[in-house]
């Protein structure tokens, strides 16, 4: 059984933390690759570094753990490091390693400044990446002197011409600026000829620390994406000639799960799919493709794309009005192409735009509902309806562009053109007050009109049913309300969100017979000092007795450390 995952923005894929060097500890930065692996690595390769006796700052600093800031703790000689995938091919798996020396002070001739983040990375090879750690060997290192300045002196020299295949290269550090070499006359005839390094060394060998990735720091080393140096830019490969994956194994234990995690280390997006096949008489997993964007080395967004399996038709909720925008994304798995038919529904059921495009074998369509070839013109709200000549896989974004021209994006729900059986459907969960707002979303699947009711009700206790809770909706306060939804297109409720106070619950709709039940999504938007900070699409459910799902936590959650998860789950009692 195969189907396709669909994304927007997918970059790389990255194997199993558990299948990578005979390690199988804990992936707390979320990067493939366990970190006991990760720490092995950074040993085994560790530089030897030699600095001037009377190298005006000393020696590397350590910097406080859990301070967004850099902050000196001791110039004590440590010495950070970082592991991540880079990818294969004929010549077999490769993996990254970056050893970082950070400055409390640049104090070189020119140019002095506080804060000096330098490195030297290392290219690694394994036939495959089961293989133990004595079957990896370096290839390539790389030594970072003034980058990306008109003085830039960085090297990049074989591992076998500094014969450091199997262990740590030696590095020279120029005097004042820090600058890395492989051999004290380069070093002498570095920076525009001023880089000198003493004859006199201190000798460096410690043993690294791991700082993990920029979205998932380790060890407290959440300054790595301060804007006080750059530090984070240099946190990405340094060897770009190296392929990535097209296709990998993937192996799930009994009752597990697994995650697997792109770089983004493309400078440019890379768009595309990525597809599931289950190996012969095994079950397919469910999955989720949980996809965030960065502007200045800070998480803006993140979204979560449930698996797709293939339809030959469907129907989404459309808005597209002053900051909102509605993208669509369709892929043919198939040999052969597919002839996508699709038409709009306004408020008022009146259907426009029909069209038919084609989507070539393997192929995948991912516009804005007001780019070509959809061309939705000044729509505001209501349905996009699809249909196909071969089975696709489809999914829904709506993005908002807020107060800061930040763009959030939140998963919309794709639904069938038939209707529930099912007596009701629930949204286990809502929040309005203290900055949350819900906006619920129902579909019609029909070409009739639905009716119902929806009913708000709080969390009730351990000994107490839970009460009928008052919200205002649209202006009107109550806690029930009707709908009533025109033939194929969609209907929107917003609570006000005006208290000072958070209100949670569970939200019942149920229709008026003989209609069927919509589908629908909730949208919860928070609120802080007037700017929307993120938004997030929870579907409509129908009542079931037993569930899964994917769970993390890292970090410290609770004290809001930066790069922390926290995995919340709601459950709505219906009886």
């Amino acid at each position: 059984m195969r189907v396709a995952l669909t994304m927007f923005w997918v970059l790389a894929a990255v194997p199993l933390a558990a299948q990578v060097g005979g390690f199988a500890g804990a992936d707390n930065d979320r990067d493939g690759l366990p970190d006991d692996f990760e720490q092995a690595v950074l040993e085994k390769f560790r530089p030897t570094w030699k600095i001037g006796s009377s190298d005006c700052n000393g020696l590397p600093a350590e910097f406080l753990p859990g301070v967004a800031t850099p902050t000196a703790k001791a110039q004590n000689g440590t010495i950070y490091g970082q592991v991540f995938i880079r990818g294969s091919d004929a010549l077999g798996f490769f993996v990254e390693a970056h050893f970082y020396d950070l400055w409390a002070l640049d104090c070189g001739y020119i140019n002095s400044h506080a804060l000096d983040a330098e490195h030297v990375s290392v290219l690694i090879r394994a036939a495959n990446p089961s293989q133990p750690l004595s079957e990896w060997h370096a290839s390539q290192w790389y030594a970072a002197a003034h980058e990306d300045t008109i003085c830039d002196s960085g090297q990049i020299a074989s591992a076998a011409v500094i014969n450091a295949e199997d262990t740590g290269a030696t590095i020279w550090v120029a005097w004042g600026k820090h600058g890395a070499f492989f051999s004290p006359q380069v070093c002498n005839a570095g920076g525009c000829g001023l880089d000198r390094c003493e004859a006199s060394t201190t000798t460096l060998t410690s043993v690294p620390i791991n700082i993990g990735e920029p979205n998932a720091p380790l060890n407290g080393a959440v300054w790595t994406n301060s804007a006080s140096w750059p530090l984070s830019a240099k946190m990405r490969t340094d060897f770009r000639t190296v392929s990535t994956f097209s296709s990998l194994t993937y192996e799930v234990p009994d009752r597990g799960g697994v995650s697997l995690s792109t770089t983004g280390a493309p400078v440019s997006t890379v768009v595309g799919y990525a597809s599931v096949q289950s190996s012969a008489g095994s079950t397919l997993p469910p999955g989720i493709s949980i996809f965030g964007f960065r502007r200045n080395n800070v998480l803006v967004t993140e979204a979560g794309v449930p698996i797709s399996p293939p339809i030959q038709n469907g129907r989404i909720y459309a808005e597209v009005s002053g900051p909102v925008n509605t993208g669509l994304a369709i892929v043919n798995p198939n040999s052969q192409p597919a002839q996508v038919s699709f038409f709009f529904t306004d408020s008022d059921g009146q259907n426009f735009g029909h069209t038919t495009v084609n989507i070539p074998a393997k192929g995948q369509l991912g516009r804005f509902l007001t780019e070509p070839p959809f061309n939705s013109g000044s729509f505001v709200r209501g349905t996009f309806t699809f249909s196909s000549t071969v089975p696709v896989s489809a999914v829904a974004l709506r993005g908002f562009t807020n107060e800061r021209r930040e763009f959030l994006i939140t998963t919309l729900p794709i639904s069938g053109l038939l209707p529930a059986m099912d007596q009701s459907v629930v949204f286990p969960q809502f929040a309005d007050g203290g900055g949350w707002t819900t906006q619920l979303v129902l579909v019609n699947p029909t070409d009739d009109v639905m009716s119902g009711t929806i009913r708000f009700f709080g969390q009730g206790s351990a000994t107490t049913p839970a009460e009928p809770l008052e919200v205002t909706v649209d202006g009107r306060t109550g806690s029930t309300f009707t709908y009533t939804i025109a033939p194929r297109s969609s209907w929107l409720g917003r609570t006000a969100g005006v208290t000072a106070a958070t209100r949670v619950g569970s939200v019942h709709v149920t229709p008026s017979p003989p209609s069927g039940v919509p589908s629908g999504v909730a949208i919860f938007s928070f609120r802080r000092a007037g700017i929307v900070v993120t938004e997030s699409g929870v579907p409509a459910m129908p009542a079931g007795s037993a569930f899964r799902l994917f769970t993390e936590s890292s970090g410290n959650f609770n004290t809001a450390e930066p790069g922390s998860l926290q995995t919340g789950i709601a459950i709505a009692n219906l009886s």
